[in-house]
């Protein structure tokens, strides 16, 4: 009698926590397939391209990268892997290499977004949805599960050669990518 008996409270459970994150997603829906008014596209691309310019920022600075030397993957494809502690998330930390392939960025960008879809570049995702916001932005809303927590969020990505971020900030606007003096 016992074993079954929590059996079955952990299935009720199972199925409590099911319909709480049917009901988070459901709550997202009106707001995630609902069309994006263009100025809020726009306020939204001008978002990620600031987000990118930092990101570059740290990836320019090099004082707080430290090179890992023993990572398997890092090893059989040749590539140099530095990591440091995480702005985001406590006890986290952040990779860095480098590809260079002759390849666009939009088919470099397509073959990850395909990638994803099988999990490989997001473990955890159980829905992704996109929506283009303008030309070479979209905006991404995505699910994790797993027992104990959902979680769901919008994230915006965007496609670019690293060198042309001026080429999709507002004219004459700040955020236009590289540095002060002008230098990428």
């Amino acid at each position: 009698v016992g074993p079954t008996s929590v059996t079955g409270l952990g299935t009720m459970k199972l199925a409590d926590w099911q319909e709480r994150a049917v009901e988070i997603m459901k709550s997202q829906l009106p707001v995630s397939f609902g069309p994006i008014p263009p100025e809020r596209a726009e306020m939204l691309r001008a978002a990620a391209i600031e987000v990118e310019r930092r990101l570059f920022a740290k990836l320019r600075d090099p004082s707080g990268w430290t090179r890992i030397y023993l990572t398997l993957v890092g090893m059989l494809a040749g590539m140099a892997v530095w990591e440091r502690p995480s702005d985001i998330r406590q006890g986290g930390s952040a990779c860095m290499t480098q590809i260079k392939v002759n390849r666009s960025a939009q088919s470099v960008f397509q073959a990850l977004q395909r990638l994803s879809m099988n999990g490989s570049i997001d473990p955890g995702c159980e829905i992704c949805w996109s929506c283009p916001l303008t030309e070479g932005a979209w905006a991404r809303y995505m699910v994790f599960s797993n027992w104990f927590v959902s979680r769901d969020f919008f994230c915006i990505c965007r496609c670019g050669r690293a060198g042309a971020i001026a080429a999709v900030a507002p004219a004459g606007g700040a955020g236009a990518g590289g540095s002060e003096d002008g230098s990428r």
